[in-house]
């Protein structure tokens, strides 16, 4: 949502000034351009500057150079767990695929791949509670909330509320996967020793679900607690005013304040000399009739200040 907001606009009426119509100025200065007297047009001298250090050619430098080191970092881990997925042995598992592997290591899981340790697995030291955690991170697609985060970073890393999503949404991920295990096989204390004992075994690629990701005393806490479902539907439910305050306030574009004439107002008047004659025009009117004179003529004319254009 916050990456989509900024690309929808709501477009509001603009009060318009009323001007005069641009042939009639038009037809005034081309009376009137024989009788003003011409100045011969001069070249002005240039002066080259010393260039100084292009601080935005500098900044697009960092960023792309930071940008690249990040898309590297993540090729390079995507690679590793593909690799580790070609030599590893292969088992079917409740339409996923179990890879097991040679070295020790905490389970995880990527795509459709639950990567255990082998000789744990054929000693039977990894419990159906840790098989279950893993299906429900590959059953849910959790990987491809890790890869459009990691991308994001890629591209977003100087903003810092990427890397708090990245931790909440990995968060999340072992939040729904434990509310699944325990949902199925109703035994909280026998799985929070089990993920204790996991802790200490990470060997696991950054961009993988793994079992011990984030094991904390509010994980550990969250597996005993009860949320009413009218309570969650109350949460819901109130994110609709907020998201449509958000809509409101970044998605309105209002255009620049500007005031009608009004006739019962006096406005600040300049006087004009165009060759013989003197107008007496207000300000908007004489900005314009400069940007027709700069473009059609080279009438010479001044205001009442005495600056000559």
């Amino acid at each position: 949502f916050s990456l989509v907001a900024p690309f929808i606009t709501f477009e509001t009426k603009q009060t318009v000034i009323p001007t005069l119509p641009a042939l009639a100025v038009d037809r005034v200065v081309e009376a009137t351009a024989d009788a003003a007297p011409t100045v011969p047009a001069t070249v002005p001298e240039v002066v080259e500057q010393p260039k100084g250090l292009d601080w935005q050619m500098l900044l697009l430098v960092i960023y792309f150079a930071v940008s690249a080191t990040f898309l590297v970092r993540f090729a390079l881990n995507l690679a590793l767990v593909f690799r580790r997925a070609r030599m590893g042995e292969r088992q079917p598992l409740a339409g996923a695929t179990l890879v097991l592997m040679d070295e020790p290591t905490s389970p995880f899981s990527f795509l459709r791949f639950i990567f255990v340790s082998g000789k744990d697995y054929q000693q039977g030291a990894i419990g159906p509670e840790m098989l279950t955690h893993e299906l429900t991170h590959v059953r849910q697609r959790h990987t491809i909330d890790v890869l459009l985060i990691e991308l994001l970073q890629v591209v977003l890393w100087f903003n810092p509320l990427v890397y708090l999503y990245k931790r909440a949404i990995r968060t999340n991920h072992e939040y729904l996967a434990d509310e699944h295990v325990i949902d199925h096989h109703q035994n909280v204390n026998y799985y929070q020793h089990l993920l204790l004992d996991t802790i200490f075994r990470k060997n696991t690629p950054s961009l993988v679900s793994n079992i011990g990701y984030s094991l904390t005393k509010k994980r550990l806490i969250m597996m005993t607690k009860k949320t009413s479902k009218g309570k969650m539907l109350t949460v819901k439910l109130a994110i609709l005013p907020i998201v449509a305050l958000t809509m409101f306030v970044f998605c309105v574009r209002y255009a620049e304040p500007v005031k009608a004439h009004s006739q019962n107002k006096k406005e600040k008047m300049e006087k004009l000399i165009i060759g013989k004659k003197t107008f007496e025009v207000s300000i908007d009117t004489l900005e314009m009739i400069k940007r027709l004179v700069y473009e059609r003529s080279n009438v010479k004319f001044r205001t009442n200040g005495g600056e000559w254009h």
